[in-house]
């Protein structure tokens, strides 16, 4: 309980501090951005680890199988969730036009370094799964004393450059001390390598870059249009370079994430 409770003063505390230093109009720009950022991440992590807690628990004294579940898990998340962020990364500007108005441009920066850490948070919230499974919450919860700390910190600096500040702040401070502690966590519950990390999830990083490269391309050379054509150009093209580049390099992985949302559905 005493996890859970840390780790959602961790998910608020930013936007506490934000609303505190920097008043209320910056608030609400980074506040909608951070919104925005999250409805990936809610639609599909929860549903992933609810499913992978009970099943990690039953196998909780095999590492090798654990691990093998935890890395099967991590490529689903990836295949799906990295290609949407990086994708919005590339659409912010139109889609927080479409979505919100052109009132709410100043979102669009902070929109667009959220999500970069959205692909962390994604990646990364199975871990919790893992702890709880092996038995350790205690040390879930010491982390998260260390994240409360460590965002507490990043977000005082950060304000100082505004809401953008903040967010470059989170993503830094994820990138250089959240994320090593991740990987010293799966070493030590299921003796998970990084180089068999990356390698697992680099496939679809690799592939959600050259869509993003082609979105962007895309949208250069798009002749003035409406925000509808502006955004869903880029997609369709975007999407259709993953959906090839999957079918030919990760046909297997593509087929395991598509009876997983038959089953769901």
């Amino acid at each position: 309980m005493a996890e859970r409770s840390i780790n959602y003063a961790a998910w608020n505390l930013d936007k506490l501090l934000v609303g505190k230093v920097l008043g209320p109009l910056s608030l609400g720009f980074y506040n909608i951005a951070f919104q925005l950022m999250m409805r990936p991440f809610m639609a599909l992590n929860p549903i992933m680890t609810k499913v992978a807690f009970p099943v990690f628990a039953s196998i909780q004294d095999d590492n090798e199988r654990l691990r093998r579940g935890y890395i099967k898990m991590i490529q689903w998340i990836a295949l799906i969730n990295t290609p949407i962020y990086l994708g919005m990364l590339v659409m912010a500007e139109p889609l927080i036009a479409l979505l919100l108005g052109p009132n709410w441009n100043p979102s669009v920066t902070i929109f667009q370094i959220l999500s970069v850490l959205g692909i962390l948070y994604s990646l990364g919230n199975p871990l919790g799964s893992l702890l709880l499974a092996k038995g350790r919450a205690d040390l879930g919860f010491w982390i998260n004393i260390l994240g409360v700390i460590v965002y507490f910190l990043a977000v005082l600096i950060g304000s100082r450059w505004d809401s953008i500040g903040v967010a470059w702040s989170l993503l830094l401070s994820n990138l250089c001390f959240l994320l090593p502690i991740d990987f010293w966590l799966r070493w030590y519950l299921v003796k998970m390598h990084p180089y068999e990390y990356f390698k697992r999830i680099s496939p679809s990083l690799m592939l959600s870059l050259c869509m993003m490269l082609c979105m962007l391309s895309v949208r250069k050379i798009l002749p003035p249009c409406s925000l509808w054509l502006e955004l869903s150009v880029p997609i369709v093209f975007g999407g259709l370079f993953y959906s090839l580049g999957n079918i030919y390099f990760q046909r297997a992985l593509l087929k395991d994430v598509l009876s997983l949302v038959r089953n769901i559905g």
